[in-house]
């Protein structure tokens, strides 16, 4: 007997691991007899910030890399990052939650350890809440636009540290919010050395189809984090 959400004092959770992944578990599953508890599983997914890196999130920003890398020939591809909007917020505020570089030969690690820094970024900074005016421009963005920075001419946002350009020698970027539903939730962004401008209208699909489609990011984030965020224009 239900009562209350429960099988007679067994919680929905409890009952789904009693019925295991057998023929009758999956087929009460599939059949829809027994619909998810909303309050556990909002309660199961974690709020950001967090306190240890996720590597299910680095996997898939190396999956983004490798995507970026086999169009944009023009330019070194550095590394792909991702913030993501602190829980409960309704307004930008951007925590630092996933970092990944190229390490080939020639490639980022071989960049940032000639310029003194031993490790990446994500393994002093990560959890940092710095509100730059790129995270901010990315909330403003059309969905599908990508936000270009090249930083000859664009300037970086007082406090920022310029991870990018001290460790990599960044001189572009591209950027674009991350959308669940109707709301920018984080933004994904690439790094290059060189102008990958001729790639754009590669790297502009790319990204969109990572950050705003549902792809294997936006499901985990969806499926294992609450994220704050706001409606996109």
């Amino acid at each position: 007997m239900k009562k209350n959400g429960k099988i007679k004092g067994v919680s929905r959770r409890d009952f789904l691991k009693g019925l295991g992944a057998g023929a009758v578990g999956t087929a009460v599953i599939s059949a829809g007899l027994l619909k998810p508890d909303r309050a556990e599983s909002t309660s199961a997914r974690q709020k950001i910030p967090f306190s240890r890196r996720s590597p299910d999130i680095e996997n898939h920003l190396k999956s983004v890399l490798g995507d970026i890398k086999r169009v944009a020939a023009s330019a070194l591809v550095l590394w792909v990052s991702c913030r993501l909007n602190r829980t409960g917020a309704k307004k930008p505020a951007p925590v630092f939650v996933g970092w990944v570089e190229d390490d080939v030969p020639d490639g980022a690690r071989v960049i940032r350890r000639g310029r003194g820094y031993p490790n990446p970024p994500i393994v002093t900074h990560f959890g940092g809440t710095h509100l730059s005016q790129l995270y901010q421009e990315c909330f403003k963005a059309r969905v599908g636009e990508v936000v270009k920075k090249h930083w000859n001419g664009d300037k970086a946002s007082p406090g920022s540290l310029e991870l990018g350009r001290k460790y990599y020698e960044e001189t572009h970027r591209r950027s674009i919010p991350i959308r669940i539903d109707k709301n920018y939730v984080g933004t994904l962004n690439v790094g290059f050395r060189g102008d990958p401008t001729p790639a754009d209208g590669q790297i502009t699909p790319v990204l969109a189809r990572w950050a705003q489609a549902d792809s294997d990011l936006v499901q985990y984030i969806r499926d294992n984090l609450t994220v704050g965020g706001l409606p996109h224009p």
